[in-house]
């Protein structure tokens, strides 16, 4: 989850984009900061994360896609067998990462697949997951199509009741493998929706720095500058109004 975070926030120790271009993927390069600003987490004098009106990229892609690679063996998701294209660029909005294999071939995303609902892949949790092979959300969750013809459901919530029976009410799932297509029953828990979103890529801090910022002695401009966060979200966390322990 912290690698997670690591590669949405830019930070050297999960991203394998080097300073100095654009953290979006695009390959730009970025100008170098005339102020420090703690919204977009640029230092004076060093290069910028972000080109102009990128910083929402890299966020909306992981959101979109789950992970950084959308299509981990690189065959076409419409079930032809086929081989993919790596992808030169980052395109969110037609799931392409840059570096790593297109979803689909030219051509064949609007095939409809009928073959298997699922194949297992191993993309680095701790068992292989079960990646959706039918339709998908804008989102990148799995969309499941009863045999009645009943559509719209989420592909991983079937999967989990199917398992372990309903989900209880206020409740909804997380991917513990950060994959938001894989619908493998033993890869979800149930969690509060403001869980889920603390754990989230989007998250920009976890239970362990917040306790770290309230034993610190720094002041709370400090510490927005530090960790990138407001004067609001500071003060709510040195109130243990957010980031309380579980």
């Amino acid at each position: 989850m912290e690698q997670a975070n690591d590669r949405v926030n830019g930070d050297d120790s999960g991203t394998c984009i080097p300073e100095g271009l654009c953290q979006c993927g695009c390959g730009g390069v970025t100008p170098i900061a005339t102020s420090t600003n703690t919204r977009d987490r640029s230092v004076k004098g060093k290069p910028c994360r972000f080109m102009p009106k990128h910083s929402t990229r890299a966020r909306y892609m992981q959101l979109l896609i789950g992970v950084e690679d959308p299509n981990p063996s690189g065959i076409c998701m419409c079930g032809c067998g086929g081989q993919t294209a790596v992808a030169t660029k980052s395109v969110p909005l037609s799931g392409y990462a840059i570096g790593h294999h297109r979803r689909y071939r030219p051509g064949h995303q609007a095939v409809k697949y009928t073959g298997a609902l699922y194949i297992v892949t191993d993309c680095g949790y701790d068992t292989p997951c079960w990646i959706w092979r039918r339709g998908k959300q804008s989102d990148g969750y799995g969309s499941y199509t009863s045999a009645d013809g009943k559509r719209g459901s989420l592909a991983h919530r079937v999967f989990y009741e199917e398992r372990f029976g309903p989900i209880a009410d206020g409740y909804e799932l997380d991917h513990l493998c950060r994959r938001r297509d894989c619908v493998r029953p033993d890869h979800l828990e149930p969690v509060t929706h403001t869980r889920n979103i603390q754990r989230g890529a989007v998250a920009k801090i976890n239970y362990a720095i917040a306790e770290e910022m309230r034993a610190s002695d720094l002041d709370s401009k400090t510490l927005m500058e530090r960790y990138g966060l407001s004067e609001a979200q500071v003060c709510n966390v040195l109130a243990r109004r957010a980031w309380k322990q579980p």
